[in-house]
């Protein structure tokens, strides 16, 4: 664990296709109520992307869209805290 404010860690939780159908069957089984949408390099509209979840459940996750070997992913995560074991 890096204790910087310049540095925040994630765990990675999935990995998905960049998908709408595949994000929200995901989020749905895993009880997903509030994400933080990043996009590395990526056109993706953040807010766009966030209505289309019906999100209704509790826990909380990042959702990171990068480019991996040529083709843009879903990467479902949640931060790392200092209270979090690892």
């Amino acid at each position: 664990w890096c204790d910087s404010p310049f540095v925040r860690g994630f765990e990675v939780l999935a990995e998905l296709p960049n998908n709408d159908r595949a994000i929200r069957k995901y989020f749905r089984e895993a009880n997903v109520g509030e994400v933080e949408i990043k996009c590395r390099h990526v056109p993706i509209q953040a807010e766009s992307v966030r209505r289309k979840l019906q999100l209704d459940g509790t826990g909380k996750v990042a959702l990171v869209f990068a480019r991996i070997l040529g083709k843009t992913r879903a990467i479902v995560c949640r931060r790392i805290s200092e209270t979090t074991e690892l």
